[in-house]
């Protein structure tokens, strides 16, 4: 096999050369014929277990070896597992994320739901990962909701103590 550099440094070409023994018409029937095709890049005959384990063995192989090589370069990894998009940020809807993903805003509801949030106005960023999921952050609540919460809680307390105060005058004699 012969490897060439036919091309220019603007518009490189990697042209490859293989030459066969055979006549041409024969190499020419090899890559025409869907028959000729299929036996020589085919699944073939062979439906015995050896077989079947070569096969599996020869998938994880290649599994394995192409993890290992996308692990070690980030750069290819983000390009062949793509990067997270942000459905949701600061709590307002990305509509060109959503468009981009071909999302619904009722999936991301449901997504949400799934994962304990009762409405999106709970949610202060949304991301959809590479892996397909969906992460969820909360929104953190304000420092006067915090205190209004507080003073709610406090009021409800009081409210119960004077509740039970009124009911012990009431059963004195």
């Amino acid at each position: 096999m012969a490897q060439k550099n036919t091309g220019t440094q603007d518009n490189p070409v990697l042209a490859i050369e293989r030459h066969y023994d055979a006549p041409p018409e024969r190499v020419w029937q090899a890559w025409t014929d869907p028959q000729a095709l299929s036996h020589w890049f085919g699944p073939g005959e062979d439906n015995s277990v050896t077989g079947g384990v070569i096969g599996a063995v020869t998938l994880l192989a290649v599994n394995w070896a192409v993890a290992r090589f996308v692990f070690a370069h980030p750069t290819l990894e983000r390009v062949v597992e793509g990067a997270p998009t942000v459905l949701i940020e600061n709590g307002q809807v990305q509509e060109a994320g959503l468009r981009r993903e071909l999302i619904t805003l009722a999936e991301v509801e449901a997504a949400a739901h799934r994962q304990g949030f009762d409405s999106l106005r709970e949610v202060d960023r949304a991301v959809l990962e590479p892996a397909g999921v969906i992460s969820f952050v909360a929104r953190k609540p304000s420092v006067e909701t915090l205190r209004h919460e507080e003073l709610l809680r406090r009021l409800e307390d009081l409210g119960r103590e004077l509740g039970a105060l009124r009911a012990a005058v009431a059963a004195r004699p």
